[in-house]
């Protein structure tokens, strides 16, 4: 179904119900409002995500939300805070979840992600209670010309261990190629709320990718793994056996974001830009950026008309969770796929 429509308000709800191993029941209800191509995503009639789909607009998954929790992304200038201010940010270009390249065939995209623009879009609901969101996205330079075009597929959906949200980014090169720069800053990326700063003091928030916790000591920063998780204290207090759930002076939990790197990526396992202010970046481009052995001015060549296709997971939980438990959940992804 196309969203764009005509200047009439268009609501779609789909509601599916799916069993569980517990037997609970989640659906999920996408609408779509045609003034503003507004998408939203629950589970269970909780907020999960909200996504801005205009055509002829960059594509911006504005919110995530965990179960029972507060939002999971950093606000951006079209997420403002509740009083309607939008007070300045750190790199404004990092557009909470989202996807980018510093360099390709000589063209910054992760400086200026609104060169990539939304063309077409659809929604489609899919058996086991998962919604599809379908976008066609055109990569152009500052003087329009364009430099890649794009497929690119979001699959919404619950089990009760987490929420999940598996991306499909397939590029095509024009007739003249496109080259991609060995370069840091890419590709697939999330920029977290403030509670996932890790210098800040007092956040009580981690990064870490299999047994290795980011650190000075053993910072991050460039690593290869199969998947990247960061981990905060909820945002609002948990109930515990003794309390209510209408009682906000119980202890924090915590919640847990992981992005899996596909086992046929490009590159896999990945290596990871991961800074402590909240950046998790799966770069399949980088090498000799992050330190690695290539030789000067590698690159990636996309040939005339090529299409590389890269698969990712992003895994939201409020359980608790140890490397072996994400370790099960990617191979888990790297079989389903």
């Amino acid at each position: 179904m196309r969203l764009l429509r005509s200047e009439l308000l268009l609501t779609l709800s789909l509601i599916v119900a799916c069993s569980t191993p517990r037997t609970e029941q989640r659906s999920f209800f996408v609408g779509i409002r045609n003034q503003t191509n507004a998408i939203e995503v629950l589970v269970g009639g909780e907020p999960f995500a909200e996504l801005e789909a205009t055509i002829g607009q960059p594509f911006n998954l504005r919110s995530l939300t965990a179960p029972d929790d507060g939002p999971l992304l950093r606000r951006s200038a079209s997420n403002r805070d509740e009083s309607g201010a939008s007070s300045r940010l750190d790199r404004p270009e990092q557009r909470s979840l989202w996807v980018a390249h510093r360099n390709i065939s000589g063209v910054d995209f992760w400086s200026h992600p609104q060169w990539i623009r939304v063309t077409d879009h659809s929604v489609a609901l899919e058996a086991g209670g998962v919604v599809r969101l379908t976008s066609r996205l055109d990569w152009r330079d500052g003087d329009g010309v364009l430099i890649l075009t794009e497929a690119r597929t979001h699959r919404f959906h619950a089990n009760e261990e987490a929420r999940m949200i598996d991306v499909t980014v397939e590029l095509t090169a024009p007739g003249r190629g496109a080259r991609f720069a060995d370069t840091k800053d890419g590709f697939f990326a999330l920029r977290l709320d403030q509670r996932f700063a890790r210098d800040q003091p007092g956040t009580g928030a981690s990064a870490f990718i299999g047994t290795l916790q980011d650190s000075t000591v053993t910072p991050l920063w460039g690593l290869r793994g199969t998947w990247c998780a960061a981990s905060a204290p909820t945002a609002e207090p948990v109930a515990t056996d003794s309390q209510s759930t209408d009682e906000t002076d119980g202890p924090l939990g915590r919640v847990t974001v992981a992005i899996f790197d596909h086992p046929s990526n490009l590159s896999h396992p990945t290596r990871w830009q991961v800074r402590p202010y909240g950046l998790l970046a799966a770069n399949p481009f980088g090498e000799r950026a992050f330190g690695g052995a290539t030789p000067p001015n590698a690159a990636f060549q996309l040939e005339p008309y090529e299409e590389l296709v890269l698969r990712y997971r992003v895994y939201i939980t409020d359980q608790n969770v140890d490397h072996e438990i994400l370790d099960e959940a990617w191979r888990e992804y790297a079989g389903d796929a």
